[in-house]
């Protein structure tokens, strides 16, 4: 058996500092699951599947297969179709569209020719090409893995402990052990870990990561910034800040606002200029009812991108719900004066957002005046349809759907759209 490739070890650490639990909300629009195989039938563990969306700059979903073979991307915006790569190492790229189903698992097969893929040998592997075999505490380390990718946290910090117990300098396993403490509650274990971890490895970012979530969560004011001055001055490519900010989308997915607000705080504090995590703040905020925090964020926003055009757009919801009528009016004009020729557009976009946030009060303004901006946009009836089904407005939905359907008989959405009318009856 082969070792496994320094990527999927360090994947295995990611892993670990995640504090969302893959689930299904309201606010998911879909998910795909993929299940890879090569040319005999048999599953490919690490391939690499990323979801990009060229209407969404912000959104990214990145994960490796399992072992046998399997992962699952998780959507929020229902109404874009997304572009999953697929790529491993060796073998050629392979890119595919996406369009998620509303709360539906998709579920596709795919092949992949591992022919020409070079094999995965460890950089000290002799000349010969040999592979090496697991010695018991890697094979130790790997199980805790598994029960890692399988949510057994309990079961998975006893597999690491076994693997430093038996090699005390195993860097990675202090690493994994360091994260599953903190994601069981754990902090004083976690921040002994991951002191542990810098003895061996002095410039390890997941350590100072894990110290600055621990310290904070006790309330260890200098602690904290101390451990986030070190990651600062690690993060020279902005990676750190950018995963925080990637955990925060993911807690959003599933409605996890209180965690997602974190995120994004905390990414912003590692990089303060960080423009994806102070949109997404904002519309926490919106969502919170601190409107006007909101606001000053979306300005600060265009001071550095004066272009912004959803800055643009999370201004003046936040002004309009603040009911400051004359920076409502200046906001909506700046959109005018930007030349957008989709301001329905953004304000559904904006709906759309909130929705999938849970604010659905927030939502149904913004769709009712994508409506009035225009009245062509049939997908705004749809998600009205959907905002007042949750809010028990079974007649208002059902007229909504019906127009949806009348206006776009065609559309991805019209089979979901006459499901709900034949449930409400």
């Amino acid at each position: 058996m082969p070792r496994r490739s320094l990527f999927t070890v360090l994947l295995a650490c990611a892993l670990v500092i995640s504090t969302v639990a893959p689930t299904h909300a309201q606010g998911t629009f879909g998910r795909l699951q993929l299940v890879i195989s090569d040319q005999d039938g048999k599953p490919v563990e690490g391939v690499t599947a990323t979801a990009t969306c060229e209407e969404l700059p912000d959104f990214l979903e990145q994960k490796v297969t399992s072992k046998k073979g399997k992962v699952t991307l998780a959507f929020g915006d229902g109404t874009k179709v997304y572009n999953i790569k697929l790529e491993y190492p060796g073998s050629a790229a392979m890119d595919m569209p996406f369009k998620p189903e509303i709360r539906k698992t998709v579920t596709q097969e795919i092949t992949i020719d591992l022919s020409g893929a070079a094999p995965q040998v460890a950089a000290e592997a002799p000349e010969s090409g040999a592979e090496l075999s697991l010695t018991p505490t890697e094979r130790t380390f790997n199980a805790g893995v598994e029960l890692l990718q399988a949510e057994d946290y309990v079961g998975a910090r006893d597999k690491f402990l076994e693997a430093v117990n038996n090699k005390p300098g195993m860097a990675v396993a202090h690493s994994a052990l360091a994260g599953v403490y903190l994601q069981l509650g754990d902090l004083e274990a976690a921040i002994a870990a991951a002191n542990r971890l810098l003895e061996l490895e002095p410039q390890n970012p997941l350590a100072f990561r894990v110290l600055y979530e621990a310290h904070r969560q006790l309330g260890n004011e200098a602690e904290s910034k101390q451990a986030l001055g070190a990651l600062k001055n690690l993060d020279t490519a902005g990676d750190a800040a950018r995963i925080v900010y990637n955990e925060g989308v993911e807690a959003l997915k599933i409605g996890d606002r209180k965690n997602a607000r974190a995120r994004f705080e905390q990414a912003l504090e590692i990089n303060p200029e960080l423009t994806p995590a102070m949109s997404a703040l904002a519309i926490v905020l919106i969502n919170d009812g601190e409107f006007a925090s909101s606001a000053e964020l979306a300005e600060r926003i265009l001071e550095l991108e004066p272009d912004n055009a959803r800055a643009m757009t999370i201004a003046f919801d936040a002004y309009k719900s603040l009911g400051d009528e004359d920076n409502e009016r200046a906001s909506f004009a700046r959109i005018l004066a930007s030349g957008s020729k989709d301001i329905g557009k953004l304000l559904y976009e904006s709906g759309v957002e909130q929705f999938n946030s849970g604010n659905l009060d927030g939502a149904l303004k913004n769709f009712q005046q994508a409506l009035e901006a225009d009245d062509s946009l049939s997908r705004v009836h749809y998600h009205l349809g959907l905002c007042l089904v949750n809010k028990g407005d079974v007649t208002g939905a059902k007229e909504h759907f019906r127009k949806f359907l009348e206006m776009a008989p065609q559309d991805a959405e019209a089979p979901a759209a006459s499901e709900m009318l034949k449930a409400l009856g």
